[in-house]
């Protein structure tokens, strides 16, 4: 185990100073040390100031280079690289304007629109390249989604400003109301721009007995619908004053449970079942239904309005509806012998005055009736009803709803009258038409992202296109032999293929079409090991070298000032033992894997093969023999085409290659299984993240609950306050063209209903009266809060009832913003831990890994942000209706047992604007933390730099890789805000149709992402991986999800008729026994909703969507779900059927999905000469790799030299310790490793050199090996080729293209992590092949005699000889590795790797 840097006062305890001067390296360091991480550059930045070792202040010494960090952040960041020190370096970054391109979706040439506007918009119509096309096709896709989806979305924000006018100006709500409603929270404004502002229509509720005035007046609007009961009918408009809550919200009465439990428990002390009336007003009940029978239902028989059977009348149900409906308020008197008269309006009813009106007898247009008409009598029953003599017992109860169907509007001096049904209708038709706009948008931006990608492909070159994967390898015994397999049949098999080709096109006579120059061999050949552990080991030791350089540097430095002494010293170099012996035993790891290697204890196999070859054409042709059609077709694979290895045959899986940068190389090694197991995992921890965010906000709507039943909503319209203590008149109200003054008194009344014997008490004027206060300039909050009322039941006259309730107000607004403080942080937390979670997965490349991460994340958020708010807040009663228990035990987890069964008036109220709030909350929060990042950061450098203006003299960092790292700026994450953008999206879409203010909303995201990410990308951020057009594509493809949800949520929004036809609202209340009230107009396409029998729901929802404003949607939405069953499922299925077909030869070639050549130029002179020199001063891949290299930069330099107009400028090699990220990693450049390579290879050289010739001094029996000079090489080349230009034997140089290297007697680097086989000769420079045979005329006497071979372990020969190529001359030479000696002759010692004939 490596130990952690802490306790390091029991080391120090244990350690006296000696010990650690004796034990420590630090006594040792020199002022060289980190000199090694500059790479050549001169040191140019250090301390500003420092104190010398007599404690005078001097100026600061120089030990880093800035222009090395410059040189390294310029390729980390955007911009463009020039050379302002005219070396030949472009080293210096010129940051993009501001205002430079990001490029957009152009129309085609050849579309319709493109040509009808040409010549108008024709230089609009084509947009300027962008400036990110060199870092990858991903990035400039991600900045023109944005661009698009923000012209989008301004689109559909102008298409549905009239929906929020209309919604704003045609509010239920007065503008008094309104007005104090958005004084309340300003935040409360959003709900008048959703379809929940027209209202649902109020209901009012009014009993009245014999002799009394009957005054029944609505809120706001007219009656729309009435209920009325006349007899003795059952219930009360209220919960009576023996049933309410107390201020706690309980129940007053205790339950009591048996000892079985079976009953469901009994009440003592006053009622105890908290429910809910069916006029919505919380009230306890005395028992329950039927527990016995398993229903447990609270019992509110005695409350819940209903007729009584045995005494009633229908005729009063007449007599009301022909009295109220179309009024905003009735008034009649209460007899049993008045004649009530009306006039009759069609509009209003569908019959004349009755069921039994007779117009032989009556008037057409007038009607009269009383309560004990006699024409009822046969329906009637009043067998328990009182006497005659006691009709004052009669009781008439009417419940009206009221609401507004007309809008009412001016314009231009006119005033305007329209239909809201029809204002509905109109807007729910252009809300589909701005879905059928998306749809279509989204359709041509996929085309345009594919003409892109495609148009990126033909401008750019990338190390894919000439590289194939290749998986099921055969066994082997050695990688070796494997890379030497592979090259032979590879090569072999395309020379085949196009020998095959080239004979039928003459056959056709076509030869004109052959390619005679078609270059087919292989470049190089690397691998994938089962080296997990190697790279985990090696990472942990980066990161201690890391520190260990940093804290060495630091020493040196204080050791420079004097100041590494005392507690200082004792303290840095107990940890720098601590970070020594950690380093330690992280090399004994890495070494003791090697060692297991060597000694064959552990196997190294390879499971991919990367394999690049000198061409294109090569990865093409490759491709088109091996077509990727399945496991089936595989079976049926020609033998010639099958690898042979050891005598067994393998069916090799070909696909192209990803970019090696994007490699993740040490999950290569995860079997499929594991990795699901994996995927599995990381899935649950998501699904308890949103189980846990699923508790709190239904922890918080429960507590919202709970708190509003102390002090129950109240409408507060038509109220004005009257605060003046001398009002003190007691009467309810004093009513004055329609306004209520409410007092002091009256609130005291209200509150202490049981104290004045009042049998209806707590409705709420107590929160009318302190709101008014809170508003009102006089008295404001602190007035508010101190306002005296009279408790005359406590004799306390200054009692300050509006402090409870504010805390109680404040307490349920704080549990609102709860719910939406925990949808958001519920988000940033699932960000945090999916991004750590999605390594454990185990994806074999960055594009898997960003967009399973994408993906992952933007679900959890969707989840979480819509669907989790509507389980919670929804009702299951709607869907399962009346089942009893059922329901309840669903509830009672918290899922569907809230309070809203359809997108109600409440429902946008105390739901919609917390959706609305999110989503603004999501607009800024992303952009404010990116902000802080950015002003955290240049405060670090300002503070760095001491303050200076200029960075590049000072600086407090005391490694080269600390100073390069802060000024890097942190990585933008792409995929991050991809899932951002679409839960953003698809939440807008799902809620849009009835809160169309989440449009606007959605486009300024959108615009704010493209500004801010353009700005930050240019000026801050450092490039992201660079990624290919999967995770836009994949993007695009899960829109057209977002508008299947648009369209179903926003059918069932459009087709809620409480908005804009009351008389189909529910009462909730039992109706009459002749059923003689309003009826209902159908509003469906066909009634077909009774095919569906019982079942409540799907009745429902056939209702819904088949609803006249639906039409459109309708249509559109089974369009849409046909197009995606077929091209998303079908096409899937019958893909995937594809290697069944391709079992047969013939099928297979017209299924193979062919790639075409793009003109790019040979694969070594793509590499951009940067990317050339950077690999050759890194050292880190293959020599024969290097050679080629070294080669090409050599032919570069000559006259006349062209660089191609395509080339490779990112990563080029496929071996995975030149990834940057690895070297970062690894800490390559770390001083501390660099010394340890240099050590292992000095002790192996010395190691092969005391072997000698055989005497026991160690040297051989010709003496010491002495090293050549590089004159004497020199002119051992120029002899040679001179005797090659004399016999005409010299070849042509062929740009480095054939660079070979003996397998065993190979310069090899350690094996460790890297997945490579040792390099062995062979045409590519990638695979052993026999020697050459020595040039003609090369005698002895043209070099010096080889030195002997060295002798170890008892005189066992060790080939020390490297075979080498000359571009200049065309030939091979021989190098000694020990002593760098050359000769032209092939020595008798020098052993090429021994290839069997299976093998080749």
């Amino acid at each position: 185990m490596v130990t952690k840097l802490g306790s390091l006062g029991s080391s120090f305890s244990r350690m006296n100073e000696d010990d650690m001067e004796r034990d420590s390296t630090l006594m040792n360091l020199d002022e060289e040390i980190g000199k090694e991480s500059l790479a050549g550059y001169t040191p140019d930045c250090g301390r500003r100031r420092e104190y010398n070792k007599d404690g005078k202040k001097v100026e600061g010494t120089k030990f880093l280079s800035y222009k090395k960090a410059r040189s390294v952040i310029a390729q980390r960041h955007v911009g463009k690289l020039v050379d302002t020190t005219n070396d030949g370096a472009r080293d210096t970054l010129v940051p993009f304007p501001l205002n430079a391109p990001t490029g957009a979706h152009n129309f085609s040439e050849n579309g319709l629109c493109y040509r009808a506007f040409k010549k108008c918009f024709g230089t609009c119509m084509r947009q300027k390249p962008s400036v990110l096309e060199p870092y990858g096709i991903g990035l400039v896709l991600y900045f023109k989604f944005l661009k698009f989806m923000t012209v989008i979305f301004l689109l559909m924000s102008l298409a549905l400003a009239p929906s929020m006018y209309f919604y704003w100006v045609g509010s239920s709500m007065t503008k008094e109301d309104q007005a104090l409603m958005i004084e309340e929270s300003f935040l409360n404004a959003l709900f008048f721009t959703t379809i929940g502002s027209l209202g649902a229509g109020a209901s009012t509720c009014m009993e009245g007995d014999v002799s009394e005035m009957f005054d029944l007046k609505c809120p706001s609007g007219v009656f729309k619908k009435i209920e009325a009961h006349w007899g003795q009918p059952n219930g009360y408009c209220s919960c009576p004053a023996s049933q309410q809550t107390n201020d706690q919200g309980t129940c007053p009465g205790q339950i009591t449970y048996p000892s079985d439990g079976v009953d469901g428990g009994t009440c003592s002390g006053g009622a105890c079942f908290l429910s809910t009336t069916k006029l919505k007003e919380s009230c306890c009940a005395k028992t329950r239904f039927d527990p016995m029978n398993g229903d447990f239902t609270p019992d509110l028989t005695n409350v819940d309005i209903s007729t009584n059977p045995t005494c009633h009348s229908p005729s009063a149900q007449f007599i009301a509806e022909g009295m109220c409906l179309g009024r905003q308020n009735c008034t009649f008197p209460v007899s049993v012998n008045h004649t009530y008269t009306w006039t009759y309006d069609p509009v209003l009813r569908p019959y004349k005055c009755d069921e039994d009106w007779d117009p032989a007898v009556e008037d057409d247009h007038t009607c009269s009736r009383n309560l004990m008409h006699e024409n009822y009598l046969n329906y009637a029953n009043f067998s328990s009803c009182p006497s005659d003599t006691h009709q004052d017992d009669y009781q008439l109860i009417v419940i009206g709803l009221c609401a507004e169907e007309d809008f009412d509007f001016e314009f231009n001096g006119e005033e305007y009258t329209y239909s809201k049904k029809d204002i509905i209708k109109i807007l729910s038709y252009t809300d589909s038409g701005c879905a059928f706009l998306f749809l279509m948008a989204i359709y041509w931006m996929a085309k345009r992202e594919e003409e892109a990608t495609d148009e990126s492909d033909s401008l750019n070159c990338s190390p894919s296109d000439y590289a194939v994967i290749v998986s099921n390898l055969p066994n082997h015994q050695s990688l070796d032999s494997l890379k030497l397999c592979l090259k032979t049949h590879f090569e072999k098999t395309l020379k085949e293929n196009k020998n095959e080709e080239d004979e039928k096109l003459r056959e056709k006579g076509l030869s004109a079409k052959i390619v005679d120059h078609e270059d087919l061999g292989i470049f190089d050949i690397q691998f994938s090991l089962n080296n997990r552990k190697q790279i985990y080991w090696k990472t942990v030791r980066g990161r201690v070298a890391r520190i260990k350089d940093k804290m060495e540097n630091e020493v040196v430095f204080l050791k420079k000032i004097g100041k590494f002494k005392g507690k200082r010293k004792a303290k840095l170099m107990i940890r720098h033992k601590l970070l020594e012996n950690n380093f330690h035993k992280c090399n004994a790891k890495l070494e003791a894997i090697e060692k297991r290697i060597a000694e064959g204890a552990k196997k190294e196999y390879a499971k991919y093969a990367f394999i690049t070859f000198n061409a294109e054409e090569g990865a093409v042709r490759c491709k088109k023999i091996y077509p990727d059609l399945g496991f089936l077709q595989r079976l049926t694979m020609k033998k010639k085409h099958m690898i042979e290895l050891d005598g067994k045959l393998a069916r090799p899986n070909v696909k192209t290659a990803p970019e090696p940068s994007e490699i993740i190389w040490e999950n290569l090694g995860i079997s499929s299984f594991m990795r699901y197991i994996r995927v599995g995992f990381t899935s649950l921890i998501t699904v308890l993240l949103l189980a846990a965010s699923f508790v709190v906000i239904h922890k918080a709507r429960v507590a919202q609950e709970t708190a509003q039943l102390k002090y129950p909503e109240a409408d507060c319209s038509g109220y004005i306050i009257t605060p003046d203590p001398n009002a003190t008149h007691l009467n309810m109200t004093i009513t004055l063209r329609d306004i209520e003054y409410l007092t002091a008194a009256q609130v005291q009344r209200d509150e202490k209903w049981q104290h004045y014997n009042l049998t209806l008490g707590n409705t709420g004027k107590l929160e009318c009266f302190c709101k008014g206060l809170l508003v009102d300039p006089q008295y404001s909050l602190n007035g508010m809060l101190s306002f005296p009322f009279n408790d005359e039941q406590t004799g306390d006259e200054s009692a300050t009832w509006c402090k409870p309730w504010f805390e109680t107000y404040t307490y349920i607004t704080f549990l609102k913003y709860l719910a939406v403080g925990g949808v958001c942080g519920t988000n940033v937390v699932l960000k945090l831990v999916l991004k750590k979670l999605i390594n454990i997965e185990g994806p074999k490349d960055k594009t898997s890994l960003i967009l399973s991460l994408t993906l992952k994340i933007f679900a959890a958020s969707l989840i979480n942000t819509a669907f989790l708010t509507l389980l919670i807040n929804g009702n299951i009663e709607l869907f399962l209706g009346d089942t009893g228990d059922d329901n309840s035990a669903v509830a009672e987890y918290g899922v569907l047992g809230g309070g809203y069964s359809d997108f109600s008036e409440e429902w946008y109220l105390n739901i919609g604007v917390p959706i609305v709030i999110t989503m603004i909350i999501n607009l800024v929060s992303p952009h404010i933390e990116t902000f802080v990042l950015w002003a955290t950061k240049r405060w670090a450098q300002y503070a760095d730099r001491s303050c200076t203006p200029l960075p590049a003299k000072f600086t407090k960092k005391v490694t080269q890789n600390d100073l390069e790292n802060l000024y890097t700026g942190p990585e933008f994450i792409m995929y991050l805000r991809y899932a951002q953008l679409l839960n953003t999206l698809f939440v807008t879409l799902i809620f849009s149709s009835g809160m169309p203010v989440l449009i606007p909303i959605c486009f300024l995201t959108f615009l704010s992402y493209y500004f801010f990410d353009k700005w930050m990308l240019l000026r801050f951020f450092s490039l992201p991986p660079r990624l290919d057009a999967s995770l836009a594509r994949r993007v695009s493809s899960l829109l057209p999800f977002s508008v299947v949800l648009h369209l179903m949520f926003g059918m069932w929004m459009m087709s809620n008729e409480e908005f804009f036809k009351p008389e189909a609202i529910n009462l909730d209340t039992s109706t009459n026994s002749t059923a003689a009230s309003v009826v209902p107009v159908d509003v469906s396409v066909s009634d077909l909703s009774t095919t569906f029998g019982d079942n409540a729901f799907m009745g429902e929802v056939y209702d819904r969507f088949t609803h006249t404003n639906n039409l459109a949607s309708l249509i559109l939405l089974v369009l849409l779900i046909t197009g995606l069953l077929w091209f998303r499922l079908v096409a899937k299925i019958l893909k995937s059927s594809q290697g069944l077909l391709a079992c047969v030869p013939f099928l297979a070639r017209f299924l193979a999905h062919e790639s075409e050549l793009e003109g790019n130029p040979p694969f070594i002179e793509a590499i951009e000469t940067e990317i050339l020199n950077l690999q050759i001063g890194l050292e880190l891949i293959d020599e024969d790799i290097l050679e080629k290299y070294k080669a090409e930069i050599s032919r570069r330099t000559q006259p006349g030299y062209r660089a191609p107009e395509r080339s490779i400028n990112i990563l080029e090699s496929y071996d995975f310790e030149a990834n940057q990220e690895y070297i970062q990693a690894f800490a390559s450049d770390a001083t501390s490793i660099m010394n340890y390579n240099k050590q292992r290879r000095s002790e192996r050289r010395s190691a092969s050199q005391s072997g000698g010739g055989g005497g026991e001094g160690g040297e051989g029996a010709q003496g010491p090996v002495r090293k050549q000079s590089e004159a004497e090489r020199e002119k051992l080349r120029m002899e040679h080729m001179s005797r090659m230009h004399k016999s005409g034997s010299a070849g042509a140089a062929g740009r480095g293209k054939s660079v070979e290297m003996s397998g065993a007697a190979a310069k090899k680097k350690p094996r460790g992590a890297g997945g490579k086989a040792p390099s062995s000769p062979g045409g590519g420079g990638a695979a052993p092949v026999p020697a050459p045979v020595p040039p003609p005329g090369q005698g002895s006497a043209s070099a010096p005699s080889p030195p002997p071979p060295p002798v170890v372990d008892g005189g066992a020969l060790v080939p020390s000889w490297i075979q080498r190529y000359d571009a200049a001359s065309g030939h091979h030479y021989y190098e000694d590795e020990s002593t760098g000696n050359v000769t032209w002759e092939e020595p008798e010692t020098y052993r090429p790797l021994e290839v069997n004939a299976a093998q080749l």
